[in-house]
């Protein structure tokens, strides 16, 4: 009786080992495949470290370009009329001349010349300004570049640039000149002089 005993526990436990066997080569069979319709752990791992990659990537960019548009990196007075400017390029984009408006000086002093024509006042200015861009059409998009910004002392500067329109397949471009007065604690354009080829 004793033997029997012993052959049958043998058995079984024979029979569990190879079974435990089996589920251990199955799981690692199927650990070692993605979930279904899943990614891997070592792809998710791969698209973390890209998707991290390209936002640093993207955040030189941007500092690099910040470094550009101010001209004197750690210059607070350049970034800021960089940041002027782009304000104005960003509001003429949305169909906004009233917003862009806010980066001259609003005073009858306010000179504004472009091609045969000198225009006196801010009134004046945005009265021009949307006399000759009467619909968004007109207005298409501006994009300024190549900006050089010079402090002249603690409440004047002059920034050189390009600025571009594009709309309806026409590209009409030029250069500007703009003397900044600091105002009130503001920078503001208070001499606007615009060229176009």
């Amino acid at each position: 009786m004793s033997n029997g005993l012993t052959s049958v526990a043998a058995a079984l436990l024979l029979i569990t080992g190879a079974g435990a066997a089996l589920l251990a080569v199955t799981g690692t069979a199927h650990a070692a495949e993605p979930p279904p319709g899943g990614e891997g752990p070592e792809i998710r791992r791969e698209r973390v470290e890209q998707a991290q990659e390209a936002e640093a990537k993207a955040e030189k960019e941007r500092e690099a370009e910040e470094q550009v548009k101010a001209n004197v990196p750690g210059d607070p007075a350049p970034r800021r009329i960089a940041r002027r400017l782009m304000a104005q390029q960003d509001a003429w984009n949305r169909g906004d001349i009233d917003a862009f408006m806010t980066g001259y000086w609003k005073s009858d002093e306010l000179r504004f010349a472009s091609g045969n024509t000198v225009t006196k006042g801010w009134q004046a200015t945005l009265d021009r300004y949307k006399k000759r861009y009467d619909s968004r059409e007109k207005m298409g998009k501006l994009t300024f570049s190549d900006l050089d910004i010079n402090v002249l002392c603690r409440d004047a500067a002059l920034a050189f640039g390009r600025w571009k329109i594009e709309r309806n397949g026409e590209t009409p471009n030029g250069l500007f000149t703009l003397l900044f007065r600091k105002i009130d604690g503001e920078w503001v354009i208070v001499h606007d002089h615009t060229s176009s080829e």
